[in-house]
């Protein structure tokens, strides 16, 4: 009996021990902030990030800026959450770390000025983007620029 309980005892420390060494610390729910639209900006030396929250960050490199954004705000952005993105200035070279940081089957855009990002997240539910991050990933190819006007807005092959 006493080896059986010493069995179940090492079995519950090395529970609690493997538990206590995974990557996702607790979060409290209530202070994720979930994002529909982000929008991209390079220009020159800066990268500047905003969400459809209010939300931004800046700094010289994409990683930078996400960390800009997160520190920022006093709730948890969740850019897990974003469907549409906005890219605007020269971003190529940022597009490794966008496959990392949104889902594939969210529609990615260029952009011309700086919209509203509610009303392009409206635009794009009724008139979805051409291209997805993924499919940008697999097969590359021309995406499409998002214009807003005065209230309307239209996609540009």
């Amino acid at each position: 009996m006493k080896g059986k309980t010493l069995g179940i005892l090492l079995a519950l420390v090395l529970g609690a021990w493997i538990l206590s060494r995974l990557p996702n610390p607790a979060v409290d729910v209530g202070r994720l902030e979930p994002v529909e639209v982000v929008q991209l900006t390079v220009t020159g030396d800066e990268i500047l990030i905003r969400t459809d929250t209010g939300a931004w960050g800046a700094g010289s490199v994409l990683a930078d800026a996400v960390e800009a954004l997160k520190r920022a705000d006093d709730r948890e952005v969740f850019l897990e959450t974003a469907d549409k993105l906005l890219l605007q200035g020269d971003p190529e070279k940022y597009l490794p770390e966008l496959y990392e940081l949104f889902r594939p089957g969210s529609q990615i855009c260029r952009t011309v000025g700086e919209p509203d990002l509610e009303a392009a997240g409206r635009y794009l539910t009724i008139h979805p983007a051409s291209m997805t991050l993924g499919q940008l990933r697999a097969e590359g190819g021309r995406l499409q620029t998002l214009i807003l006007e005065e209230g309307r807005g239209i996609l540009v092959p």
